[in-house]
């Protein structure tokens, strides 16, 4: 669900939305429906709006095969919505980081910038999917066993980027594990992803540089590496970090299909287990990979400018590519 100031707009049967006003507006905005993300490009004179029921519904049906946007057409400006989750059938933790907001009332643009788990399972619907999505680059960041074990299907886009990100220092791991040990090692790797300066650089290199399409990236789970990423691009773009973590803990939506990727041999990882911290999100640990970065270079900025020797106008140049007003 989605809602703003104005309206809720609720996804049904997996196949459309119902937007209800929250309160009569002295106007109704005009509807419409496109699989185009960007209104700007639109000629909304070759769409049919469409018609709002009594008492503030509207309903709308759509084909599955397709990513559809809706359009608030209020005259002097739009609004843009869809699905933040992508639906696949073998997909895991796959999103759209379209429609945030910062506090100068930009927006992330839709269709633009998508994180998700590894991508071996995806179905041919799925492919088929992904692929009318425009995704020109994928930044994978995993290891280079994980590629070998779970390569991405070829052709599924033009551009694939290894730009795999540092897990845990240490590679001894204590005998007996409970979930606190677990959670212990998890936050290691967190404290070491933001050490991988030669991958964050070649990913955002790649996002300045992308003058076309959409970018995807993503990790094994598209949880932990993805999310630290993801909350880099989005503090990037001025997101507030409430929003930030609100985007981060929507992996644990996914939670019980993530733990089917640290199943032991009795395929049992649920609440109790030891190892259910690796199917869940915390925001403690997001937290910690950025005091790393804190400690290291007293703000997020000077890890950009230092770290990764970005151009002084780095950020106002993400923005123009990624934000809409």
């Amino acid at each position: 669900m989605i809602e703003t100031a104005r309206y809720r707009i609720e996804r049904f049967e997996d196949h459309g939305w119902h937007i209800t006003a929250l309160s009569e507006p002295v106007a109704w905005p005009t509807v419409y429906v496109s699989t185009e993300p960007d209104p700007r490009v639109l000629d909304f004179s070759q769409l049919e709006p469409l018609p709002w029921k009594d008492h503030g519904v509207l309903t709308i049906r759509l084909s599955q095969s397709m990513r559809h946007y809706v359009h608030l057409h209020h005259g002097d400006h739009i609004e843009t919505f869809s699905d933040r989750i992508v639906p696949l059938e073998g997909g895991i933790n796959f999103r759209d980081l379209g429609g945030y907001r910062n506090p100068q009332g930009q927006m992330v643009r839709w269709g633009t910038l998508y994180r998700s788990g590894k991508l071996s399972g995806l179905t041919s619907r799925d492919q088929a999917y992904i692929r009318q999505l425009g995704i020109q680059v994928v930044c994978d960041l995993r290891s280079a066993h994980e590629l070998q074990t779970d390569p991405t299907p070829a052709h599924l886009v033009p551009t694939l980027s290894h730009l795999p990100l540092k897990l845990r220092e240490t590679s001894s791991v204590p005998g007996h594990i409970d979930q606190e040990t677990a959670q212990a090692l998890l936050r290691e790797s967190y404290e070491a992803f933001p050490t991988s300066l030669e991958s964050y650089t070649a990913f955002f290199r790649t996002l300045l540089d992308n003058e076309s399409g959409a970018v995807l990236f993503h990790c094994t789970a598209g949880k932990d590496r993805t999310g630290v990423t993801a909350a880099l691009l989005l503090w990037a773009l001025d997101i507030p970090w409430d929003l930030i973590v609100e985007d981060f803990l929507i992996s644990n939506q996914f939670s019980a299909q993530l733990a089917t990727l640290v199943a032991t041999q009795d395929k049992t990882v649920g609440p109790t287990h030891p190892l259910w911290p690796m199917a869940r999100a915390y925001p403690e640990n997001l937290r910690a990979a950025i005091h790393v970065i804190l400690n290291e270079y007293g703000d997020l900025n000077r890890f950009f400018t230092h770290g990764l020797g970005l151009e002084k106008d780095w950020k106002d140049a993400l923005q123009h590519k990624y934000l809409v007003s």
